[in-house]
């Protein structure tokens, strides 16, 4: 019976690292395009309307790749 309890204690303690994981690299992956702004609004000669529309599309990519990523790590 210990053994199991054990074996569940770990398993609890990898969600909650994997959980925190994927939420630093959350962070991480909505800042790199905020980081690349400048050079691709000067590198395309954008103005601030096309770089909205750029963030936007992004994000929404975004939504839609990761749960169905998700999905297929299943």
């Amino acid at each position: 019976m210990a053994d199991l309890e054990t074996t569940r204690a770990h398993g609890r303690i990898y969600l909650l690292a994997t959980v925190a994981l994927g939420g630093l690299i959350a962070l991480v992956n909505s800042t790199m395009l905020a980081v690349a702004l400048p050079e691709i609004r000067s590198e395309f000669d954008v103005g601030h309307a096309a770089i909205g529309w750029l963030i936007s599309s992004y994000l929404i990519v975004m939504a839609v790749a990761q749960p169905l990523g998700g999905q297929l790590g299943n």
